[in-house]
């Protein structure tokens, strides 16, 4: 009789998406408390869908409480965190300068061409705003810290050729002076619709909601969900959390949640991009 050979259960790789966690906080913290109801959604929803909340900022916050409040760079200036009188006076700064963000961006981007990372979601510092009123689209880009570290991500890659993330979450930012750097130069003078990767900017409605279009407005396809009288924080009321597993499911297989259309098809087929491949296995 002939033998029956069994084949292996063939599970499709995770999709894994890299967390950058915001200002004064750390990779564990931000996946264990803030983003917790988040992560937790996400698995329920897309059991492929991994966080990855394993990198952490190399600078100590000045004036934290403990070795744990971390940051993606700094400032100079510093940032007055813990005076809350100084802060009105330090984000009325035309410019200061961004301390070792290239630095930090050069191992992002290592991180991500040692491969196994599909998306990247950032949070504040993984999302700040600038705080200047825009005069031209080259100055109007919210800068974000976990959020700025996951745009600059997305944009350092697809200036330099190569492939960008299959999906971006951006989450709240707030008010930030533009950056003295002259190696910044080149994301500030991005122009609307440069970036392709298929981006959902999340705001709460008490968090600077307005400056988000001006974010969102940098990606080809992008969409902006406000949380109902949300402040600076990750949402967990169930609408929003639907919204953002929505879009990822949506992101991931190919089309964006914009009323149905193709992620980017225009544009990314002019551009002579691949289309994102869908995971089964998310669905």
């Amino acid at each position: 009789s002939e033998s029956t050979h069994m084949q292996p259960s063939m599970q499709p790789p995770p999709v894994r998406v890299l967390c950058l966690h915001g200002y004064a906080s750390n990779g564990e913290t931000f996946l264990a408390t803030k983003a917790k109801a988040l992560v937790r959604r996400l698995a329920a929803d897309l059991p492929s869908l991994e966080l990855c909340g394993h990198r952490t900022g190399d600078f100590t916050v000045a004036g934290a409480r403990h070795g744990k409040q971390r940051a993606w760079f700094l400032f100079e200036p510093p940032y007055p965190l813990t005076d809350r009188t100084q802060q009105p006076a330090w984000r009325a700064h035309e410019h200061v300068e961004y301390v070792s963000v290239d630095s930090a961006l050069d191992r992002l981007a290592d991180d991500w061409r040692s491969g196994g990372i599909d998306g990247v979601l950032g949070f504040s510092q993984g999302v700040r705003w600038l705080s200047r009123p825009p005069t031209t689209v080259l100055t109007s880009h919210p800068f974000c810290r976990g959020a700025l570290m996951a745009a600059l991500l997305c944009a350092r890659l697809e200036e330099r050729g190569e492939a960008p993330p299959k999906v971006m979450l951006l989450f709240n930012g707030f008010l930030t002076p533009l950056p003295s750097n002259p190696p910044l130069r080149w994301w500030r003078d991005l122009a609307p619709s440069s970036l392709r990767t298929p981006t959902l900017v999340v705001c709460g409605s008490a968090d600077a909601g307005g400056q988000a279009a001006r974010l969102a407005a940098l990606f080809a396809t992008s969409r902006v969900h406000v949380v109902p009288n949300g402040a600076h924080a990750m949402p967990r009321e169930e609408e929003d959390l639907a919204a953002i597993s929505t879009f990822c499911r949506a992101a991931l297989c190919g089309r964006a949640a914009l009323g149905g259309g193709e992620v980017g098809a225009a544009s990314a087929g002019e551009a002579g991009a691949s289309p994102h491949p869908c995971r089964a296995s998310l669905l």
